[in-house]
């Protein structure tokens, strides 16, 4: 990151470790050459409170079929207000038109304020489902989330590794996002059974099983996954 960079794409947690991202040193580092950072916030945002203005970033991109519980076809982006009229997106459609009604040709007007940034007609099932994921969210509250989220997957790292389950994202609960990765000899193959067993996982190479528990999981259904695993661990040795 230096006077070249234009701008500075991270994530805010990495998807095969859960490790995050120190976004305010960024930021610093990218706004001290005249950079602007774009944060990726899929991996956190509905388990992790994300305030833009405390990170300071320029833009920030996010959607709902992850910890918003709000199924696929939802996205949103953010763009720091002071920013908004520098950028003219590439890919458009008539809902950023000023007049999306008068159907005037190119070059398009764009809109004022945050609808500059919209595409075409949205996806509207979508964005029903989303909100009513929203919804239960909010009355929940993200602070909440984290705080279960960081007592589940606490008891997953110390009952993983008394299993001998190998951890593969960082052991403090503040340098990770919600789910951690576990990790052991066949846990690809495992990961079928268990998927077939009902258990709701993933695996993903150099990474192992991803565990996200969300605030409808319990210390039972964490301990049913161990021991699980474990079975399933020793069948392969």
């Amino acid at each position: 990151i230096d006077e070249r960079t234009l701008i500075v794409p991270i994530s805010h947690a990495y998807f095969v470790s859960a490790a995050l991202t120190d976004v305010k040193a960024l930021v610093r580092r990218a706004h001290g050459v005249g950079a602007y950072v774009f944060l990726d916030a899929y991996q956190t945002i509905g388990v992790l409170p994300v305030d833009v203005k405390a990170l300071d970033v320029d833009l920030l991109v996010g959607g709902s079929h992850k910890w918003l519980c709000g199924g696929p076809g939802c996205a949103f982006l953010y763009v720091k207000p002071e920013l908004r009229e520098r950028f003219a997106p590439l890919a458009t459609g008539w809902f950023a038109h000023a007049a999306p009604f008068a159907f005037e040709p190119p070059p398009i007007r764009y809109a004022e304020r945050a609808w500059r940034f919209m595409g075409g007609t949205p996806s509207i099932p979508a964005y029903y489902v989303a909100r009513e994921a929203y919804k239960i969210l909010l009355e929940i509250g993200v602070e909440r989330i984290r705080r279960h989220n960081v007592m589940l997957t606490e008891h997953l790292i110390a009952r993983a590794r008394q299993a001998g389950l190998s951890i593969h994202s960082p052991l403090d609960p503040n340098a990770r996002t919600g789910f951690v990765a576990v990790d052991f000899p066949g846990a690809e193959q495992a990961t079928r059974t268990l998927i077939a067993e009902r258990f709701k996982l993933d695996w993903r190479p150099n990474c192992g099983i991803r565990i996200g528990p969300h605030f409808y999981n319990t210390t039972d259904e964490i301990d049913r996954f161990v021991e699980r695993a474990a079975q399933l661990q020793s069948a392969h040795a």
